[in-house]
């Protein structure tokens, strides 16, 4: 099936190539209608040469070469025409260079909080501890104690807990949660 394609395009190429070799008028109108412009302007350009001169050259009329008389004629748009100046040099402009930039390092990132959580308190409103739970484990934190060897309590109220941290002397605020109620109700009793 497809050496019968190949066969019919074959063919119908060769019937195209026999056709375009025995038609030479099937040219484009646009190539005739240029083709006759370029030979209008370079019929009226270049003077026509004597049949006597064409007869003794023996080789019938050439492109003619226009002589240097005729610099002032139009049609030759690359001809200098009179005298050019040479071009004039260009300074160089000075680059003004860019103003220095200061580097500026980022602000250093927010402190993390230490690692601790307020479990629960234990004791009255006037001697008040509190259960910090940590990474090295749980201890009852009183006013003035040193925890987990980095720090000190300064202060505790029914709020929050203030710890100072001893190697930075940062002060942390950990807030203390509020107890749930011990007196359950259950719905239907």
């Amino acid at each position: 099936m497809s050496r019968q394609r190949l066969v019919l395009w074959l063919g119908l190429l060769a019937l195209v190539l026999v056709i375009r070799w025995w038609d030479p008028m099937g040219r484009p109108k646009a190539i005739e209608a240029a083709s006759g412009a370029v030979e209008r302007v370079s019929q009226a350009v270049a003077p026509n040469p004597s049949p006597a001169a064409e007869a003794a050259s023996g080789e019938g009329p050439s492109w003619p070469v226009r002589p240097s008389t005729h610099d002032e004629d139009a049609g030759n748009a690359f001809l200098a025409r009179g005298q050019v100046p040479p071009p004039t040099p260009l300074k160089p402009t000075p680059v003004a260079a860019p103003a220095p930039t200061v580097y500026v390092p980022p602000p250093p990132p927010p402190p993390t909080p230490p690692p601790l959580q307020i479990i629960g308190t234990w004791g009255d409103e006037t001697n008040l501890a509190v259960f910090v739970g940590g990474p090295q484990g749980t201890v009852l934190a009183r006013q003035g104690e040193v925890i987990f060897s980095d720090y000190r309590v300064q202060s505790i109220t029914t709020q929050q807990l203030t710890l100072l941290q001893n190697s930075n002397q940062r002060t942390w605020n950990l807030p203390i949660p509020a107890a749930p109620s011990t007196l359950q109700t259950w719905p239907g009793r």
